[in-house]
C-alpha cells in the first residue's frame, strides 16, 4: 500500500508539473501570434508547432522524460512534429482517460502529412526507388550528356544541382537544356536547383610571379623527351590575359606561360624561335609552331630554370630582330608552403594581379618578405581581432591573428596536417571567432539571380546569417513577380545556426521552403567535435516546422572519386535517410555512388524514421524570437 501511495504521489507531481508546461505552451502561442499571422498559410501549423517546440526545449526535460519512460508513456521523446497533442496525451493517460486528441491539435500523421505536402511542393514527387529525394551537382558542362542524364535519373536522382560560383550562365542554360529534354523523353521529373556563392571568401594568391619557375618537358624512362613542354606565348595585360586563359580549357594547365611586351609578341611568326639563357646559364630555345588569335604556341624540349629579368631574343633564320625582358611570369598553380610556425599577411585585394607594395617590418629589415593571401573583402580585416583563429581549406589550416594592421593582418600557423602543406588559391576562409557583417546576398548573387528565377525550380542562398538576409531575396523575388520558386536555406555559419528560428520564421512567409545542412562550413564554424550535436538540432528545429532537410556535404564522397566507400561514410549515408532529401557531390564513379545510396536508404528506411530524444535542454531555443518562459513556475 505504501508503494501504491508514494507512485500516486509522484503521478500527481507529474501531472502538475506536465500541466504547467502545457499552460507554458500556450501562452508561448497567444504571444507569438503575430508571427503566426505574418507566415504563408501552408506553414502556420508548422509556425505554431514550432513555437512550441522551441518553448518546450527551453527547458532540461530529462527528469521528466525518465519518469514517463519508467511507466511505459516516454512520448515527449518523439514530439518534435505535434508537442501540444502529444502533451495533453500524456496528460490524459496519466489522469486515466486514455490518448484523447484535443479538437484542434494536430497529431504525428497530420504532421507527417504536412511536412510530406511541403517536400512536394519544394521537390515534386519522390522517387519511384527510395522515400528521398536525391540531389546531384552537376560536373562541369562538357561532361553533361543525354546519356549521362538518363542513368542517373533512372537510378534514382530527382534534382541536380547547379554550383553558380563556377561556369556561365552559357554552360547552366546548355546543362539544363539537357537535363529537361532527357527527363522529358523517358517521364523521369528532375528539379533544377541553383546555388547563389553568397559571400564565399576564398583565398586570392596571385598569379604573378617574381621567383624562378621550372619548365619541364615529359621524357621516357631513359631520359629521352617524348614530349616538349608547350609554352603559351602571351602579351603582357592583366585584363585581357584572364580572358586568353579562360578561353584555353584544360588543355593549359599542361603548359608554361611566357608574358612579354605585346609590340614584341605582334611580329612573330610560325617557324621562328625565342632564344635566352636560362637562370642557370644554359642556353635555351623555344620554337613558335602555332599562332592562335594574338597568341602563340611554342615548343621547349630541355629542361629550363626560367626567372624575371631574362633577356630573350626573337631569332628568324638564324638572324636576330630583337629583344625583350620578362618582367613577371605567370603562375598557373599558385601556391603558399605552410608549416607549424611559418607566418603570412592577410589582406584584402591584390593591386593589379600582383603582390600590394605596401612596405613591411620584415622589408625594412632586409629579410625576405612575407607571403600575402587576399581574401577579397577588405572591411573584413578591420573586424579581426588579436588571438582569433582563421582557418583555411575547410579547416585543414588554423592559425591565429598574431598583429593587427591598417591594411593587413599578420597570421601565424598553429595547426597543419602535414610538415608542409600547400595553400592554393580558391580554397575557403573562414572566421568562426570573428562577426565579419556580411550580407548573405552579394551584388553578384543580384546579378545572377534575373537567370536563376527564371530558368531554375529551385534556388539556394549560401551563407545565410539572419533573417534580414531572407527578407532581401524575398523582395527580389516579389519584384520578379515569382511565386513557383523553391527556396532552399543553407546553414553554414555559426551566425546562421543561431538564428535558425528566426530565420525560419521570416522563410516561412514563403511557402516552397527547405534547409540545407551544409556540413563542409558549418563543420569549419562550429568545430567538428560538435557537428554531430549541431546537425541533430537542425533535424529537430527543421521537422517541428514542417520544413524539408537536405544532408549534405562528403556524402559517399570516397565511392564518387575512387569507387570505394570508407566504413564511415556508409554509415554517415544511413544516417541521411531521416532528412528529406540527400546531396552527393560530383566525381567519376558517380553513378556508382548514387545507386549506392539508393540502396542503403530503401534499407534504413525499412527499420527508421527520423529519431528519438533524451529532451536536454536545447540552446538554440532561447533565441530572441521566443522569449524565456521559465520563470513562470514550472
Amino acid at each position: 500500500m505504501r508503494i501504491k501511495n508514494e507512485q500516486s504521489i509522484e503521478i500527481r507531481d507529474l501531472l502538475k508539473t506536465l500541466k504547467a508546461l502545457e499552460a507554458l505552451l500556450q501562452r508561448a502561442e497567444k504571444m507569438h501570434q503575430d508571427t503566426l499571422d505574418k507566415v504563408h498559410p501552408d506553414h502556420r501549423e508548422g509556425a505554431r508547432n514550432l513555437i512550441h517546440y522551441l518553448t518546450l526545449r527551453q527547458n532540461n526535460l530529462e527528469s521528466i522524460q525518465r519518469q514517463l519512460t519508467e511507466i511505459g508513456l516516454s512520448s515527449l521523446g518523439r514530439s518534435e512534429s505535434c508537442v501540444l497533442s502529444s502533451l495533453r496525451k500524456v496528460i490524459a493517460w496519466l489522469e486515466g482517460h486514455g490518448p484523447l486528441l484535443v479538437s484542434g491539435d494536430r497529431g504525428a500523421e497530420e504532421a507527417h502529412s504536412h511536412l510530406m505536402k511541403n517536400t512536394s511542393r519544394l521537390f515534386g514527387k519522390e522517387s519511384n526507388i527510395t522515400k528521398s529525394h536525391i540531389i546531384l551537382t552537376a560536373p562541369d558542362f562538357h561532361e553533361v550528356t543525354s546519356k549521362w542524364v538518363r542513368n542517373l535519373l533512372k537510378s534514382g536522382m530527382t534534382c541536380l544541382r547547379i554550383n553558380c560560383a563556377h561556369g556561365s550562365q552559357k554552360e547552366w542554360l546548355k546543362t539544363i537544356s539537357i537535363l529537361r529534354s532527357t527527363s522529358k523523353k523517358i517521364h523521369r521529373p528532375c528539379k533544377v536547383m541553383m546555388d547563389l556563392a553568397g559571400p564565399k571568401i576564398r583565398t586570392d594568391l596571385s598569379n604573378f610571379c617574381d621567383a624562378v619557375q621550372l619548365w619541364k618537358p615529359k621524357k621516357s624512362e631513359l631520359g629521352v623527351v617524348s614530349k616538349a613542354k608547350m609554352v603559351l606565348i602571351c602579351p603582357f595585360h592583366h585584363s585581357t590575359l584572364e580572358n586568353i586563359l579562360g578561353g584555353m580549357g584544360r588543355f593549359i594547365f599542361d603548359s608554361a606561360i611566357l608574358l612579354l611586351d605585346k609590340d614584341f609578341i605582334s611580329g612573330l611568326k610560325t617557324k621562328d624561335s625565342l632564344f635566352f639563357i636560362d637562370a642557370r646559364g644554359k642556353r635555351r630555345r623555344i620554337a613558335i609552331v602555332k599562332k592562335e588569335k594574338n597568341v602563340f604556341w611554342g615548343e621547349l624540349s630541355q629542361t629550363t630554370y626560367i626567372m624575371p629579368g631574362t633577356t630573350v631574343f626573337k631569332i628568324r633564320k638564324g638572324a636576330k630582330l630583337g629583344s625583350t625582358r620578362v618582367d613577371v611570369l605567370y603562375n598557373l598553380d599558385p601556391h603558399l608552403e605552410l608549416s607549424v610556425g611559418s607566418k603570412f599577411y592577410l589582406v584584402g585585394n591584390l593591386v593589379d594581379g600582383k603582390k600590394d607594395s605596401l612596405i613591411s617590418k620584415e622589408t625594412k629589415a632586409k629579410k625576405p618578405p612575407l607571403a600575402e593571401v587576399a581574401c577579397g573583402f577588405p572591411d573584413i580585416l578591420k573586424r579581426l581581432q588579436k588571438g582569433q583563429r582563421v582557418l583555411f581549406d575547410d579547416g585543414k589550416i588554423e592559425s591565429m591573428v598574431e598583429r593587427m594592421g591598417s591594411n593587413r593582418v599578420l597570421l601565424r600557423v598553429i595547426r597543419s596536417p602535414k610538415e608542409c602543406f600547400k595553400l592554393k588559391n580558391e580554397k575557403g576562409i573562414n572566421f568562426p571567432e570573428t562577426d565579419l557583417g556580411l550580407r548573405g546576398l552579394t551584388s553578384e548573387d543580384r546579378i545572377y539571380s534575373e537567370f536563376v528565377i527564371k530558368e531554375a525550380d529551385i534556388v539556394s542562398l549560401s551563407f545565410v546569417n539572419d533573417a534580414n538576409d531572407i527578407k532581401a531575396f524575398l523582395n527580389l523575388i516579389r519584384k520578379k513577380h515569382s511565386t513557383a520558386l523553391g527556396l532552399v536555406l543553407k546553414i553554414e555559419t555559426q551566425n546562421a545556426f543561431r538564428n535558425l528560428p528566426s530565420i525560419l520564421f521570416e522563410a516561412m512567409k514563403y511557402p516552397r521552403l527547405g534547409v540545407m545542412i551544409a556540413r563542409g562550413d558549418l563543420a569549419v564554424e562550429v568545430g567538428f567535435e560538435r557537428l554531430a550535436e549541431v546537425q541533430e538540432e537542425i533535424l529537430w528545429i527543421c521537422e517541428a516546422a514542417d520544413i524539408p532537410v537536405i544532408w549534405a556535404t562528403q556524402v559517399l564522397e570516397n565511392m564518387a572519386k575512387t569507387g570505394l566507400p570508407s566504413r564511415a561514410e556508409v554509415t554517415d549515408a544511413a544516417m541521411s535517410g531521416r532528412a528529406e532529401a540527400v546531396m552527393l557531390n560530383k566525381g567519376p564513379y558517380i553513378h556508382k555512388a548514387l545507386e549506392s545510396l539508393a540502396n542503403i536508404l530503401v534499407r534504413m528506411q525499412r527499420h527508421q524514421s527520423k529519431k528519438k530524444s533524451l529532451m536536454k535542454e536545447l540552446n538554440i531555443s532561447k533565441s530572441p524570437v521566443v522569449p524565456m518562459l521559465s520563470d513562470s513556475g514550472f
